[in-house]
């Protein structure tokens, strides 16, 4: 049941997250790391337990997140098809890069709860 709870609070941290990204971004501020780190918060607020698991759940959705948010607000300009954005995703800009994994990192880190949280409850 925590680990379900979990995954529901990632889900809910990820829709939020990606929410507040794209009004940011539309105000000409780039804040990639928000979607990752509220997805990991809100798995950790819903599950109130210690998961490497969740974490690692909340790490791909995260990286997987970034990278879809990323095509979704700033294409490449030649062409803007998710296959050729893939395919490219080498060339992006070292602070994009950085960003989508500093937001995964998060998303791990804080997704796999504390054991001084779970040991309170």
């Amino acid at each position: 049941m925590k680990l379900a709870l979990g995954i529901v609070g990632a889900l809910i941290g990820g829709v939020v997250g990606s929410l507040v990204f794209g009004l940011l971004a539309n105000q000409g501020l780039y804040a990639m790391v928000l979607p990752g780190a509220a997805m990991g918060f809100g798995c950790a607020a819903l599950s109130k337990i210690e998961s490497i698991p969740l974490g690692i759940a909340c790490a791909v959705g995260a990286l997987i997140l970034g990278l879809g948010l990323e095509w979704h607000f700033f294409p490449f300009i030649a062409d803007n098809s998710l296959g050729h954005f893939i395919k490219n995703i080498p060339n992006l800009r070292g602070m994009t890069m950085m960003m989508i994994a500093l937001g995964t990192g998060l998303a791990f880190w804080i997704g796999r709860g504390s054991k001084s949280r779970s040991a309170s409850v």
